[in-house]
């Protein structure tokens, strides 16, 4: 991606980023201040040494996508799950 720009779009309450020579999708934010960012698999040369470790963005799951249930899941980001968690410790701590 040297000397290109990302073509970035704001959509559904995130920030999508896109090459900007083919507009391949390439990541997602939750916002411009995400301390993380989401990479698409199918933007890789090779996915294939990348197993889901957790699956995210649940909610905008199609109906037909079938999910592994051993991993650990998230409505949204797992950032957002992990705040929450943290925040529990704190009020039980």
């Amino acid at each position: 991606m040297e000397g290109r720009e990302l073509r970035k779009v704001a959509h559904a309450g995130r920030i999508r980023s896109f090459a900007a020579c083919c507009g391949t999708h390439l990541f997602f934010e939750e916002n411009s201040d995400s301390e993380t960012i989401d990479a698409t698999i199918a933007s890789l040369d090779d996915p294939a040494p990348f197993a889901p470790q957790k699956v995210i963005w649940l909610e905008d799951k199609l109906p037909w996508v079938a999910m592994d249930q051993s991993l650990p899941s998230f409505p949204r980001s797992s950032a957002e799950g992990e705040s929450k968690k943290n925040k529990t410790k704190k009020l039980k701590g």
